[in-house]
């Protein structure tokens, strides 16, 4: 990385200006994963009922997916709230990113992941389980300083703040829940503060993203940490009732494969968000950004219908 490299990336960095102010969210987050997980294994169960019971509907998911309509019966599994975990890279049980197995002539299969909605969680892992499976499923090594990097933009419950800053300036903005930064409060640091005072960290972390652009949409949306192949998921299947009413309904199946193909060419939109000191990191199927669920910070993938439609367009 030359010196003329690096200032033309900092001085894409948001400036510091007037501190701003993050609205709590007053949704009750529990209640809401709650009706989230109900109502995503209700249309699971719906679609595969509906494969399994009306041919005209099982024939264009086969035109969709192989071309053509097979003209042989079909065998769906869907596990909805009874689904069995699979085997993982780590030897224990780990959830399947597909929710519908479908196969035509026992040959002839598909494993879908559904979405009922235009965007939302994709992949919620811990910065540490995340390095480790990537490492196993594409055999291959996180650098040390892209695990650090990440545990810095994520965050970590012994990562001591004020230990590390020592009196520096925090450039994300003002938490209003807590009435303190927002940094501080979730005891972690975004993109432009990184970028200020570890900027090789910070530039390693994005070039590795980007390197491995078509690995990591492979490993949110098809592998995640299943051991065996058959546990893969082949397509995404959006199917939006009623969620965003821009739209009307969605019904639209998109190969992984293609959209991991397609991540490589558009690397270069892997890069940090303008918003808020930088809090998340934008991807061409989504963003990245910290959550803590229930205490521990963790890496959550977004995934986006426009921007998985737009590259495969």
């Amino acid at each position: 990385m030359t010196m003329g490299r690096l200032l033309t990336y900092l001085n894409m960095v948001p400036k510091r200006g007037k501190v701003k102010k993050v609205t709590a969210n007053r949704r009750n987050r529990s209640e809401g994963w709650g009706y989230a997980k109900e109502s995503g294994h209700a249309l699971e169960n719906k679609k595969a009922a509906e494969l399994k019971e009306n041919e005209i509907v099982a024939a264009k998911l086969s035109r969709i997916i192989f071309g053509t309509s097979l003209g042989l019966a079909i065998e769906v599994e869907a596990g909805g709230k009874s689904a069995k975990k699979v085997t993982d890279v780590f030897g224990k049980k780990s959830t399947s990113k597909t929710d519908i197995y479908a196969s035509w002539g026992g040959e002839n299969t598909a494993s879908l992941s559904l979405k009922k909605s235009t965007g939302g969680q994709v992949f919620l892992t811990s910065v540490e389980r995340f390095c480790d499976g990537f490492e196993i499923q594409f055999e291959s090594t996180v650098p040390q300083a892209v695990r650090e990097a990440l545990d810095l933009f994520i965050g970590r419950d012994d990562l001591n703040l004020d230990s590390l800053m020592r009196g520096k300036n925090y450039f994300g903005p003002m938490h209003t829940g807590s009435g303190g930064l927002l940094e501080k409060h979730q005891n972690r640091l975004v993109g432009a503060t990184i970028v200020e005072y570890f900027p090789q960290k910070w530039l390693l972390l994005i070039k590795w993203f980007q390197e491995n652009s078509s690995e990591l949409c492979e490993f949110i949306f098809s592998r995640g940490y299943s051991l065996g192949k058959k546990d893969f998921s082949t397509h995404l299947w959006y199917f939006v009732e009623e969620e965003e009413k821009k739209y009307g309904i969605i019904d639209s199946i998109f190969k992984i494969s293609d959209l991991s193909e397609k991540c490589s060419s558009l690397s270069s939109e892997i890069v940090m968000s303008k918003k808020n000191g930088g809090s998340t990191i934008q991807f061409p199927f989504g963003f990245l950004q910290m959550h803590r669920p229930q205490g521990g910070n963790q890496m959550q993938f977004h995934h986006s219908y426009d921007k998985i439609s737009s590259a495969l367009r």
